[in-house]
């Protein structure tokens, strides 16, 4: 009966044996298998495959978990640490078949593991004595930490100044930008943003389009408002920054506030940006702060956290370590 292939061959097996233990970075175990049916080849599906199982080489019950663990998905994160590309191949026979798992740990130790599964019969094969035996070892090892203190660069680059209102008022306009990356060989290649206002609306205050991606708006700072944004990483792009406001003097009429900002002009790094508008009080309204999060991730899963925050007289970004 097709229900009742067997495992004739078992062997676990990788190239890259250490990683860094941050739970997001991951390397390849491979482990083949050939199985027959009724003293014949048999190919197993790919629902075969996913029974196997990778386990604790000493405790073969114990399947790997926990501050360990395995998955079939490969994510984006360099899966072999800085130095030489290691040697040798995976060694798969033509009459075997394999699947890849992709392991993380988030403990700084070593673990050796072998492979396991159950057969149709129930009976479990691993490859940790008996008539398999191969294991692969792996290293977890410290993970970096960003900080501003340590290991993150902040460089600013002003915004060219430009002048908003119309034919009878006109006043000036301008910004910085704020460009964080690692100052380590792994840059960073992911942001996650955290409590800002993602389109607008979101604030509490005011709700404009141009607010989008906003965590903080001062009113009267020097004759003039601030907006803070933080913007995803990306190709460098131009934005819509302002606002927009009713001012009641000779009948209520609407005053627009706006500019265009290029940002993520710096490769593997993350945009902040203050901007300010001079309005000489004809801009009014309530200030609002919402200290936004920011999650970086460097080419190998290493973390920084971080609060984007304002200088406190208001006039720049500030990036604070969250502790």
């Amino acid at each position: 009966m097709a229900g009742h292939w067997i495992v004739e061959h078992l062997k676990i097996q990788t190239l890259t044996t250490a990683l860094f233990a941050n739970g997001n970075m991951q390397v390849p175990v491979y482990v083949s298998i050939k199985a027959s049916l009724n003293d014949e080849l048999y190919r197993l599906s790919q629902d075969d495959l996913c029974l196997i199982q990778l386990v604790d080489f000493y405790n073969a019950e114990n399947r790997l978990s926990g501050s360990w663990s395995y998955s079939t998905v490969e994510n984006e994160f360099s899966h072999r640490l800085d130095g030489p590309a290691p040697t040798g191949s995976v060694e798969i026979s033509p009459d075997s078949q394999s699947i890849c798992f992709w392991v993380s740990t988030t403990r700084v130790e070593d673990r050796t593991i072998a492979a396991g599964i159950t057969q149709p019969d129930d009976s479990y094969i691993t490859t940790n004595g008996g008539n398999f035996y191969s294991q692969v070892t792996l290293s977890g090892v410290s993970p970096v930490v960003y900080t501003t203190a340590q290991n993150i660069q902040i460089n600013r680059e002003k915004i060219e100044r430009g002048t908003w209102g119309n034919k009878t008022f006109l006043w000036r306009w301008g910004g910085e930008n704020c460009y964080i990356s690692s100052a380590t060989a792994m840059p960073f290649i992911k942001a996650e943003m955290f409590d800002y206002d993602h389109d607008g609306n979101q604030n509490g205050q005011q709700d404009y389009v141009r607010l989008a991606n906003s965590y903080a708006f001062f009113f009267g700072v020097d004759s003039s408002i601030r907006i803070f944004y933080m913007w995803n990483t990306g190709s460098s792009s131009i934005k819509e920054v302002g606002i927009n406001t009713d001012h009641s003097f000779w009948g209520t009429w609407k005053m627009q506030a706006k500019g265009e900002v290029r940002v993520n002009q710096r490769l593997h790094s993350m945009c902040l940006t203050c901007v300010w508008f001079k309005s000489d009080g004809w801009l009014t309204g309530k200030d609002w702060y919402n200290r936004g999060r920011i999650r970086l991730y460097d080419t190998h899963g290493n973390v920084g956290n971080f609060w984007a925050d304002h200088s406190s007289d208001r006039h720049r970004v500030a990036i604070n370590d969250q502790v």
